[in-house]
């Protein structure tokens, strides 16, 4: 059973993320929530405990916003990275998944 402080919910968004050591990246999200995200990173495998800036266009009723912010890298796997975002949080009408 996982134990989870935000509710994450399913969602596929292109993210662009400036890694210090590799340059930009290309990734898609697997899940969000108010707080962070996972994204999925194909054979990139990136370092726990390391800082990252994203850009990405969440979708909404319009064109979407373009949201730039640094996260910080919570857990690294084979499959992606868990990114927990830094001095930034969706508003709750924001993140609206239904």
């Amino acid at each position: 059973m996982e134990k989870r402080c935000f509710e994450r919910n399913p969602l596929q968004v292109h993210v662009l993320m400036h890694y210090g050591p590799l340059g930009l990246i290309n990734g898609v999200t697997k899940n969000i929530s108010n707080h962070g995200m996972f994204v999925e990173t194909g054979r990139i495998i990136l370092s726990n405990d390391t800082s990252i800036e994203l850009s990405f266009r969440y979708p909404d009723q319009f064109e979407g916003n373009i949201y730039t912010l640094d996260a910080h890298i919570v857990h690294a796997t084979v499959k992606g990275a868990g990114l927990q975002f830094i001095d930034f949080q969706f508003a709750p009408a924001e993140l609206d998944f239904h």
